[in-house]
């Protein structure tokens, strides 16, 4: 592990081209308190989000549009997410608040609307962190597979994210 501006990251990440945009990755179970199942979904093409720097800075009063480069053509069919989390009150705490945007990865941009970045708890992107968590925030190129299971669906997300800190201050 090595320490980088408030949080920690291992020395040996795993590679970013684990697998390539189509390939097939699975997953199974022989089965025990869930029954036995297998579920595919396919990799995807890089992912280019347009962040300054390593963070972005929300305004409550203006819309927010995150953007990143759509997969080329021919590449398997994505969605992206994008998930901006809060600080919380305490280490081991909840996070004070998650926001959460999907959309088809040929979009290109998520706007997110003043009215909900408003109501967004201050955020410290790493600068401030003593005595709870500053949990960074993501974007997300994936797909996902899923298979129903007595529990519940099972869901196999793949993917590749990118981290960023998020300054809001209302």
């Amino acid at each position: 592990m090595y320490y980088y501006g408030g949080g920690y990251a291992s020395q040996n990440p795993t590679a970013p081209d684990i697998f390539d945009d189509g390939d097939v990755v699975g997953a199974s179970a022989t089965g025990g308190a869930l029954p036995a199942f297998q579920v595919e979904a396919r990799g995807v093409a890089p992912l280019s989000a347009a962040i300054s720097g390593d963070r972005i800075t929300l305004v409550d009063t203006a819309d927010y549009v995150f953007r990143w480069t759509p997969a080329p053509p021919g590449s398997v069919p994505a969605r992206v997410r994008v998930t901006i989390n809060a600080n919380n009150w305490g280490h081991g705490l909840p996070y004070a608040a998650i926001l959460r945007c999907e959309t088809s990865d040929a979009a290109g941009e998520v706007r997110i609307p003043r009215e909900m970045i408003s109501q967004l708890p201050s955020i410290d992107a790493w600068l401030a962190c003593a005595g709870s968590d500053c949990p960074p925030s993501t974007v997300m190129r994936f797909t996902e597979g899923s298979v129903p299971s007595q529990g519940g669906d099972v869901f196999l997300y793949v993917g590749q994210v990118i981290e960023f800190g998020v300054v809001h201050n209302p």
